[in-house]
């Protein structure tokens, strides 16, 4: 379980080299090149992620606003996200300061306030093949849901897929078969 967590929370290129490093100096060449391993598998899984997001097209730069912007600029069907302090939430904006995510493991509606709790809103909105309208039917068809999973079923996967048909990992998945 231990070396599942870096894997799930990367930190960035230049902290994993310190830290390299450090353990290098602290704990030996050998200790250093397992590190080292490890690096190299989270640098192949950030070029991974890259690719990914070079697929999916944004239509527009992701823009970082208040609750109250929201507000005023959301539409129903956004897909977006909130920064906590080591992950990212996603959700699926409902309309009326509405929002459709993952909480608790289900997903459900809830405030665009709870949802941020406090935090900056980013508007992701990758390039979809569905109306606003059918976005919203897509979400709100999963409302209820109790299937989350860390790595192929969690609040980013649901809202991909409420606008684009599919998870993006489990495409890759999918495809790789």
């Amino acid at each position: 379980m231990n070396i599942l967590i870096p894997l799930l929370f990367t930190p960035p290129k230049s902290v994993r080299k310190s830290a390299e490093q450090r353990v290098r100096k602290i704990s030996g060449e050998k200790a250093g090149h397992i590190v080292e391993l490890v690096n190299n598998i989270l640098d192949s899984k950030d070029n991974l992620q890259e690719g990914i997001a070079h697929r999916f097209r944004l239509k527009r730069i992701p823009q970082k606003v208040n609750i109250s912007e929201a507000l005023e600029i959301l539409k129903k069907g956004d897909h977006i996200k909130v920064m906590r302090s080591v992950y990212s939430h996603h959700a699926i904006y409902m309309g009326k300061g509405k929002v459709n995510h993952y909480d608790d493991f289900v997903i459900h509606k809830s405030s665009l306030a709870d949802f941020a709790d406090g935090s900056l809103i980013i508007i992701v909105n990758e390039e979809s093949p569905y109306s606003r309208k059918e976005i919203v039917r897509r979400a709100k068809s999963r409302v209820g849901e109790a299937e989350y999973d860390l790595l192929i079923n969690n609040c980013e996967s649901y809202a991909t897929w409420c606008r684009c048909g599919g998870p993006i990992y489990y495409n890759i998945i999918k495809k790789a078969c």
